[in-house]
């Protein structure tokens, strides 16, 4: 089971050990238990160590603990069961010195195991893996039909996540917004409408609507003139005059009397 004091002692003796600066590690993990505690965020805060958290409620694995998990348990001496806590131990032990010291990764160009990459031997593995492919291309040219060959390139940079360069994207690319000229009404009195016209904070997009005038002072652009407030009124409210009937012809009252 998960331990808040057992992740707060391997922290702490792992930065011991590398010598890690304070300011030169992040931790990144999901939010179980143990990596969320209060022990260990106090540790890492005085460790001068940044923490990364997944997402709440979001299934992002760390994808290097995951692969280092199906290596262990595909290994051919792995266990069915173990028999003590001692068996674990013990071949646990085993494995990770194979690990880090002979196991070459598909991720760090099938050359260098994690130790070298870790200790920055990276360089000097690359010159002698490059030598050796020199001499065979020396001895037998005709087994390299395009080119001489090339060791794999050495890694730059890790990425759980790596972004999509801007050459690369998928997304359309919007035009860059303009400024909009400011446009300020005049304060006037509207025929219909007694009360002068308060300033606006209103701002035009783009170019001024046809049949504006540009204010030779300011200039800037003045919306066009609005018809009287009456006028807008009785335009919307007149009712459609409708349709004159046919003249008809009245027929006199019929008189009856009785014999």
């Amino acid at each position: 089971r998960e331990s808040a004091a057992l992740a707060e002692r391997l922290i702490a003796d792992s930065v011991a050990k590398q010598g890690i600066a304070p300011g030169q590690l992040t931790i990144h993990a999901d939010r179980g238990s143990s990596m969320a505690s209060k022990p260990v965020a106090l540790l890492l805060a005085d460790l001068g160590v940044a923490k990364s958290h997944s997402r709440p409620h979001v299934s992002n694995d760390n994808p290097y603990s995951e692969a280092h998990f199906k290596t262990l348990k595909y290994r051919p001496g792995f266990p069915a069961r173990f028999g003590s806590i001692e068996d674990a131990r013990a071949f646990c032990r085993t494995f990770f010195r194979w690990y880090n010291t002979e196991h070459r990764h598909s991720g760090i160009g099938l050359l260098m195991t994690p130790d070298q990459m870790h200790y920055g031997q990276i360089d000097a593995v690359h010159a002698a893996r490059q030598l050796t492919l020199d001499q065979a291309f020396r001895a037998n040219p005709e087994r390299f039909v395009n080119q001489p060959p090339i060791p794999p390139a050495k890694p730059t940079a890790t990425w759980i996540n790596p972004p999509t360069p801007k050459s690369q994207s998928t997304l359309p690319t919007l035009p860059p917004l303009q400024a909009a000229p400011r446009c300020v009404p005049p304060h006037r009195v509207v025929p219909g409408n007694p009360s002068p016209r308060p300033p606006s904070a209103l701002c035009l997009m783009g170019p001024p609507p046809q049949g504006s005038v540009t204010s030779p002072d300011a200039g800037i652009p003045t919306p066009p003139q609005q018809p009287a407030i009456g006028q807008v009124m009785d335009e919307a409210t007149a009712m459609p005059t409708p349709p004159r009937l046919p003249a008809t012809t009245k027929k006199a009252p019929c008189h009856l009397t009785r014999a």
